[in-house]
């Protein structure tokens, strides 16, 4: 996976979960809404489908973009959405 891309100050903070398909339907193993399930990215960076919360108290800004990598790239409609949010917001990262 590309976890190279995510920002350290992301890497830093203990808001990690993981998640996986079950009859095709995504489902998550940790609680986004419950902190105490959360876990760093140390524990979790082996696993293959992660995602990081966005809590109230955090300067962060997210969009979920799913199905949009194509030969490790972004799409093109991904693409325009992530130089918005760059231009907007000084960066961005795909994972």
């Amino acid at each position: 996976m590309a976890w190279e891309l995510i920002p350290q100050e992301l890497k830093d903070l203990r808001q990690w979960v993981e998640w996986g398909l079950n009859d095709g339907k995504k489902v998550f193993w940790d609680k986004s809404n419950d902190p105490s399930t959360w876990k760093s990215f140390a524990e979790i960076e082996h696993c293959e489908r992660i995602a990081f919360v966005i809590s109230p108290d955090d300067p962060y800004v997210g969009v979920d973009l799913d199905d949009c990598i194509v030969n490790g790239q972004p799409n093109e409609l991904a693409s325009r959405i992530l130089k918005a949010f760059r231009d907007r917001y000084g960066c961005a990262a795909v994972s």
